[in-house]
């Protein structure tokens, strides 16, 4: 089985993938963790909308957030918190909670909510994907948190829409109404950037060729290191990986 974020690991740095997923080293950034705190708090409001139509209240909202931020802490991964802190990923992340109470969750009446589907694809490989939320009219919505708008046209670029907008047809047989990421933006005061990432056929068509790629790099034990400023400014495995070790720090 193999889901849309180890295949963009992969391309990434294939030997980011094999420190994660083959030997399992588990490394999460700050970042990371309170974007997942954050989904929890979605998650628990937009579950019980599909029966109540009701937005549970902000202060509600933000208490889950801080008990899912508290369980990550206690979890068994190793998270890297960088110029982060625990104090600041909570200020920061109560920030977007509120935003996103305040701006997106009254917009959405959800249908489905947090539910992992799969599907198989040429060559026998099976795709997986967690659906964050469909609304009423069939759209995927993805909801994201992030330190900065996302670029111009980065979406075209992206694994998720294209791929699970096919997940979501060959699972329920509908096509769905579309692909919208609702992004939270970390600022002083938090902005939200919606786009309209519906990928056409060819996007689509593209996006399954790539998962193709990937899948045979890592059949053919492909995980040499891709060091890029990007990659390598925060990547986890530093200290394993002498490539990225010497492109951070030369001597």
């Amino acid at each position: 089985m193999i889901t849309q974020s180890q295949v963009s690991m992969w391309e990434r740095c294939p030997a980011q993938y094999h420190f994660r997923y083959v030997q399992g080293l588990k490394r999460i950034p700050g970042k990371a963790i309170r974007g997942r705190a954050f989904h929890a708090a979605e998650e628990l409001n937009f579950t019980q909308k599909i029966s109540t139509a009701t937005d549970l209240s902000v202060d509600y909202l933000k208490e889950k957030y801080v008990a899912s931020l508290d369980e990550e802490f206690v979890g068994d991964q190793d998270i890297i918190l960088g110029s982060d802190s625990r104090d600041g990923l909570q200020t920061s992340g109560l920030r977007l909670v509120e935003k996103a109470a305040q701006v997106i969750n009254p917009t959405i009446q959800p249908t489905i909510v947090e539910t992992r589907m799969e599907t198989v694809l040429d060559g026998n490989i099976v795709f997986s994907g967690q659906v964050d939320v469909i609304n009423d009219n069939n759209i995927i919505i993805d909801l994201k948190t992030a330190g900065k708008k996302c670029a111009m046209g980065k979406h075209l670029y992206e694994l998720q829409p294209p791929l699970y907008s096919l997940l979501f047809e060959r699972v329920t047989g509908i096509p769905p109404g579309g692909f919208i990421y609702e992004i939270v933006v970390d600022k002083k005061e938090p902005e939200v950037q919606r786009i309209d990432a519906t990928p056409t056929p060819a996007i689509q068509a593209a996006a399954v060729s790539r998962i193709q790629s990937a899948v045979d790099g890592m059949q053919k034990g492909i995980f040499s290191p891709r060091p890029s400023p990007f990659t390598c400014g925060w990547c986890g495995y530093l200290s394993e990986c002498k490539v990225g070790k010497s492109y951070v720090s030369p001597s």
